[in-house]
């Protein structure tokens, strides 16, 4: 969620239960799953990947826990988020939105994540182009409300996606100042200032890094396509390049 969307500390909201109703994840249909007895809908091992058979005890620690966590599917839908997540992003406890619909709703609002470009739009798509593509990546981002985040995110490589984040709020404003000037230097270093996606510098990366973690774990390590517009200099001679 590295775009600066932050935030800061509002009025204290009402206090939600401690723990939602477990959810089963299925990455083939990419919803979420209830039985009617609020517990995991267990999916067969051939349709997907759910959660089950968690104690109860493991997932009320998780429903009460300070820290904010949230799993999002490989369509980037939240399929999990516990209550600290759900007050932070104002995200209804029945409620599975798309992580961009989060993300614009609140902006709209004035709320939830802190977006510093003045378009929100190529902010959105530059944003997508990188969400998801490391396996690993930590960042700060700061809240509306005044608060600041440490997030964390985790991809598996079927696209499961694990958000941790921490109140960093308390730590010497000056601290975080320096960190975020460096975290904003290394995302120009990946973008492209033409069309504001990730350009040839992150891409070449990512694809090294893929090919490294390779023999390590056995697993293909996916395709590349390049894709050549013919005769695309007619567009920008005729249109501009902002087009």
């Amino acid at each position: 969620m590295r775009g600066h969307d932050f935030g800061s500390r509002s009025s204290p909201r009402q206090r939600r239960p401690p723990w939602r109703p477990a959810v089963a994840l299925d990455r083939r249909c990419c919803n979420a799953q209830v039985s009617s007895g609020g517990k995991p809908a267990a999916l067969d091992a051939s349709n997907g990947f759910a959660v089950s058979n968690i104690p109860d005890e493991v997932m009320g620690l998780l429903g009460e826990a300070a820290v904010l966590v949230a799993a999002y599917d490989p369509g980037d839908r939240l399929q999990f988020a516990n209550a600290a997540f759900r007050d932070a992003f104002f995200i209804a406890p029945d409620e599975t939105p798309l992580w961009s619909e989060v993300m614009r709703r609140n902006h709209r609002m004035g709320r939830g994540t802190v977006i510093r470009n003045p378009d929100f739009d190529a902010w959105l798509t530059s944003t997508l182009s990188r969400r998801g593509k490391a396996g690993f990546r930590a960042y700060e981002t700061d809240l509306a409300d005044g608060r600041w985040l440490w997030m964390a995110e985790t991809v598996r490589n079927d696209g499961w996606m694990l958000c941790v984040a921490s109140d960093i709020t308390s730590l010497k404003a000056d601290e975080r100042s320096v960190r975020q000037d460096r975290d904003l230097a290394i995302r120009a270093a990946y973008t492209d200032e033409l069309t504001g996606v990730a350009n040839r510098r992150f891409v070449v990366q990512q694809i090294e890094k893929l090919i490294g973690e390779a023999p390590r774990s056995g697993d293909a390590i996916g395709c590349v396509a390049l894709c050549d517009i013919d005769h695309f200099k007619a567009v920008n001679d005729r249109f501009g390049h902002v087009v």
